[in-house]
C-alpha cells in the first residue's frame, strides 16, 4: 500500500468518526466506498452517499444568494418568488411587509440558522462549501432516530439525510411509524408510508423522487451521481 492509499483510508476513517461520533463502520471487513476530492491542495475523501446527498440537496433546495422567507410562511406563500435575488430588506420595504411574516429566513441552499433579512449575500461557491459542512452535522442527528442508519444501503441513507435537512430533527421525530419501518429495514414500506403524509403534499417533486427511491430500491439514473 502506497502513501496516497494510506492517506485516503485515514481520511475516510476520520470522516466516519466525525459523522457518526463513534468508530467507523465496516462491511465484510472492508472500508466503505469513498470518493476522492482534491480541494485547496488537500486530499479529502467523502462517502458516496455524501456526494449524492450533496447533489440532491443542491437540486431540491435551489440556490438563492440573498435571504428569502420560508416557503410555508405567510410572506413566503404570497411573495416568495420576489425574494432571494436582491437584498431582502429592499424587497420588504417595497412590499410594506413585516420581517416576522417571513420567518424563518433562509439563504443559499436552505440555510436558516442565524439568517435575517439583513444577512449578507453568499456566492454559489460559498453555499456549496457550506453544504458540505452541514451534511455531516445533519447526518449525526440521525443517530438518535435511526441508530444504524450508517449501515443501511446508500440510497436509503441519501433519503434519510435529505429528510433530516428538510424537516429538522423535531419534525422528523414525529414520523414514528415511518421511522419504525426504517429501523426494521422495511424501506419500501417506509417510502409508501411517507406518501400519506402532509410533508409529501407540501414539497412536491422532491417527495415523489425520494419516496420512489425507497420503493424502487435505487437512485434514478437521471439523478444518480457517478462516483
Amino acid at each position: 500500500m502506497n502513501t496516497r492509499q494510506s492517506l485516503k483510508i485515514v481520511a475516510a476513517l476520520l470522516l466516519a468518526t466525525l459523522v457518526l461520533g463513534t468508530a467507523p463502520y465496516y462491511r465484510n471487513g472492508s472500508i466503505p466506498y469513498i470518493e476522492e476530492v482534491v480541494m485547496n491542495e488537500e486530499l479529502i475523501c467523502r462517502p458516496d452517499w455524501m456526494v449524492q446527498a450533496h447533489a440532491d440537496l443542491k437540486r431540491h433546495e435551489g440556490f438563492r444568494p440573498y435571504p428569502y422567507p420560508d416557503p410555508l410562511s405567510t410572506l413566503g406563500k404570497k411573495h416568495g418568488s420576489k425574494f432571494g435575488y436582491k437584498p431582502a430588506r429592499e424587497v420588504l420595504n417595497s412590499l410594506g411587509a413585516s420581517e416576522e411574516s417571513g420567518r424563518p429566513w433562509t439563504i443559499g441552499y436552505g440555510f436558516a440558522v442565524g439568517v435575517t433579512p439583513d444577512t449578507s449575500m453568499v456566492t454559489e461557491e460559498q453555499a456549496s462549501e457550506r453544504l458540505w459542512e452541514k451534511i455531516p452535522v445533519y447526518s449525526a442527528k440521525l443517530n438518535k432516530l435511526v441508530p444504524n442508519w450508517y449501515d443501511m444501503p446508500s440510497h436509503v441513507i441519501t433519503v434519510l439525510v435529505n429528510l433530516m435537512f428538510n424537516m429538522g430533527e423535531g419534525t422528523m421525530a414525529t414520523f414514528k411509524n415511518t421511522l419504525k419501518l426504517f429501523n426494521e429495514g422495511k424501506y419500501e414500506a417506509a417510502g409508501n408510508n411517507l406518501t400519506k403524509s402532509l410533508w409529501y403534499k407540501q414539497v412536491g417533486n422532491r417527495a415523489v423522487e425520494l419516496t420512489q427511491r425507497l420503493v424502487k430500491g435505487t437512485i434514478d439514473s437521471k439523478h444518480r451521481v457517478d462516483s
